[in-house]
């Protein structure tokens, strides 16, 4: 399998466990010009957007330690364009979750950062 393919199967990998835990998935590889959001859920009425790692080895350090301050702040500024581009009042519930795969071991954090890119 080639990068984008391997990509694409964690992010199925992702949304079936996003889904196993009640999210509904609205949004896949929301792109805009300076990145993208892998997947954007509704957990009730929190809008979720995920950040989907995969690492094959710990050689370069795990998944999640690969979304750094400047990936945060990345995703946030893509996230505030999708709520822009589909009428989503700014003040609305939003959180940032992150699913990282090392081999095939599965680690999720939920609630990872806040809008300041800050780790909660």
């Amino acid at each position: 399998m080639n990068n984008r393919e391997i990509g694409a199967y964690y992010e199925a990998k992702a949304c079936e466990h996003l889904a196993s835990l009640g999210m509904i998935i609205v949004d896949k590889n929301y792109r805009i010009r300076s990145g993208e959001i892998d997947i954007v859920a509704r957990d009730k009425s929190v809008l979720v957007f995920t950040e989907v790692k995969y690492r094959h080895s710990a050689k370069a350090g795990t998944a999640l330690e690969a979304i750094d301050y400047g990936k945060r702040k990345q995703i946030i500024r893509i996230s505030l364009n999708y709520m822009y581009k589909n009428h989503i009042p700014i003040n609305s519930q939003i959180r940032f979750d992150c699913i990282g795969f090392d081999g095939d071991k599965i680690s999720y954090i939920r609630n990872a950062f806040d809008i300041s890119g800050s780790v909660n």
